[in-house]
Formats: structure tokens, sequence, C-alpha cells
């Protein structure tokens, strides 16, 4: 048996209880909602970041073991990396 005291409470044939406002768990949901979007957001960030620095860890040590004088082309970025050799530009100097 239920008997509504004022709104947002409500008292039991067991014992005293409250009932939360509607509006104050919403506002709480919607704070849960976002807290949980920051979270996913700082996650993400962080993982695309740790995986570029593992792409870039791992074309460092292609060009570590390449011969003087090889050249690795990367397409994404369109880089082109010349181990042990200068460039043209400084050779004519």
């Amino acid at each position: 048996m239920h008997y509504i005291v004022s709104a947002g409470e409500q008292v039991t044939a067991e014992g005293g209880g409250q009932v939360m406002d509607p509006v104050l768990g919403g506002g709480l949901l919607t704070l849960c909602g976002l807290l949980f979007r920051l979270l996913h957001i700082w996650v993400a960030s962080r993982t695309e970041l740790r995986r570029t620095e593992m792409q870039q860890q791992g074309l460092s040590e292609r060009v570590r073991h390449l011969p003087p004088g090889s050249r690795l082309l990367e397409r994404p970025g369109s880089v082109e990396i010349v181990t042990g050799a200068q460039s043209a530009e400084f050779r004519r100097g």
C-alpha cells in the first residue's frame, strides 16, 4: 500500500521512502551519458595516438634495416625516404 505525501515522496506501509524527481533523474541520466561520451572520445583519441606512434616506430625500424642508398616510398603520405645518401641539392653544393 502506497501513500503519496507530496510530489516526489512516497510513504509505504513498510516504512518511509523517497522517489526521485523525474527531472532530477533525467538530468543525472543525461550527465552520465555525457561523461560516458567524453570517456569514449578520450579512449578513442588515445588509441589513435598510440596506433600512429606504433606505425611510426615500425617505419623507423624498417628504414633502420635498409642498406645505404635504399629508397622507401610510403603511399598514403607520398613520403620518399632515402637512406645513406644525400639529396641531389646537397650533392651539387
